[in-house]
């Protein structure tokens, strides 16, 4: 019996790769030789993956959900099945539990990992990669472009990926053209953070509306533009502190990317403890205000208020 076991915090890869799987099938048979389980539910997956398919050489059994050491008696049945005609997929799992490592030893373990931002050269690899499934050939630059604009976000990357696809059609797009099809919105808060930063009402209210005119939900740039705030603070908390160590500075700020110490100093210089602190506090309130049901028409008049403190 084939069984694979899909791990990593890459959701959409893994909804992708079962997929894959179920493409596999004989599309006109694969609703019903392909069934999904609990963990609760081991009993009937056990009598599924006895059974032969019901038209076709293979079926899939997918198991998903929390798993207990209860759940090990059955498990370890299941996965000593001798049945080729069924193929197993079980996620998500924490391999380093118990019945973790029994299904780490009777699968194939495949890990999805959502790639760091910062490792823009691999990103832009899975992104040229990527785009060749679907009949598209971009040069370095363009796919550096593009992944600097989706990050580690597969889901969005494939998504940008598909619309450069059909948008192209049989024309060659200009690399203009290119970045109006796929705005790099991560860019674009970064401007926003820096207008704030600066007190540029102008820009701050243009940079906004721009990302709002996008369709970028209020919540994520508040977020994004919480949490590069909140590293501004820790990072000239540790300074004042008077921690000089690049090692030692990662450490109490957090940051993943060493590399991007030397440019968040720059960041953080003329700026005050006060108000990044109240910036940080503004922007925590604005996040509740959201969640609650702020019209996003009074967003860009919250953004402003920071520009007081």
């Amino acid at each position: 019996m084939k069984a694979f076991t899909l791990t990593g915090n890459d959701t959409h890869r893994i909804t992708h790769f079962i997929q894959e799987q179920k493409h596999n099938l004989d599309p006109k048979w694969a609703i019903f030789n392909v069934q999904h389980f609990s963990f609760e539910q081991l009993e009937d997956a056990l009598i599924y993956a006895q059974t032969l398919p019901l038209y076709g050489q293979e079926k899939l059994l997918v198991i998903r959900g929390k798993i207990t050491a209860n759940h090990f008696e059955l498990l370890n049945k299941l996965l000593s099945l001798n049945t080729p005609s069924t193929v197993v997929l079980i996620t998500p799992i924490d391999t380093r539990t118990r019945i973790g490592k029994l299904i780490k030893r009777a699968t194939t373990v495949k890990q999805f990992n959502c790639t760091p931002s910062w490792k823009i050269n691999e990103l832009a690899t899975n992104v040229q990669q990527e785009s060749r499934t679907l009949g598209v050939n971009l040069p370095l630059a363009v796919a550096t472009y593009i992944a600097s604009a989706t990050g580690s976000n597969s889901a969005r990357t494939t998504h940008e990926l598909e619309k450069l696809a059909t948008c192209r059609g049989e024309e060659t797009l200009t690399f203009g053209e290119i970045k109006q099809l796929i705005p790099n919105l991560n860019h674009s808060i970064l401007e926003l953070a820096n207008a704030l930063k600066h007190k540029n009402a102008l820009q701050v209210n243009q940079l906004s509306q721009q990302l709002l005119s996008v369709g970028e939900p209020p919540l994520k740039i508040t977020a994004t533009l919480l949490t590069l705030i909140r590293t501004w603070l820790k990072l000239k908390a540790a300074l004042k502190a008077g921690i000089r160590s690049d090692k030692e500075l990662t450490t109490a700020t957090g940051i993943s990317n060493p590399n991007r110490l030397y440019f968040l100093k720059q960041d953080i210089q003329g700026l005050s403890t006060s108000w990044l602190i109240k910036s940080a506090i503004a922007l925590f309130n604005l996040e509740g205000e959201i969640k609650q049901g702020l019209p996003s028409d009074y967003f860009t008049t919250r953004l402003l208020t920071l520009l007081t403190y």
